[in-house]
């Protein structure tokens, strides 16, 4: 796993956080998912125009497990 892999997973896991789906079109992206580590999800809300259909990726359990596996140690602050 290189650093432009764990950017994605990053961006993705942030996305999942923020309640919104991640998007892209990268070849990065498609590797991802081949590998298990994301995988590809449509979403339907209901608006007040009729129901709005989302594609989109998600993170797998391999992909969450993998990214937090890189994260660095949070630093203590200092008092």
């Amino acid at each position: 796993m290189n650093k432009a892999d764990l950017a994605v997973l990053e961006r993705a896991f942030c996305c999942e956080i923020q309640g919104r789906m991640f998007q892209g079109k990268s070849k990065r992206i498609t590797r991802l998912v081949e590998e298990g580590y994301l995988e590809q999800v449509t979403r339907q809300d209901r608006t007040p125009f009729g129901i709005l259909t989302s594609n989109g990726y998600a993170l797998t359990h391999a992909g969450r497990i993998t990214y937090c596996a890189f994260c660095p140690e949070p630093q203590e602050q200092q008092s």
